[in-house]
């Protein structure tokens, strides 16, 4: 069985770029997760 996460990390960021996806990364890296798996929920 699965462990149950019990906290979480919210970050802010911000990025621009030639296309949105360009921009959504530079934010990650703006944010500092840029290097970490992104878990949609």
């Amino acid at each position: 069985m699965l462990p149950v996460p019990s906290k979480f990390n919210l970050v802010t960021g911000s990025g621009e770029g030639a296309t949105p996806l360009n921009a959504f990364d530079a934010a990650l890296l703006d944010a500092g997760i840029g290097n970490l798996n992104l878990v949609r929920v």
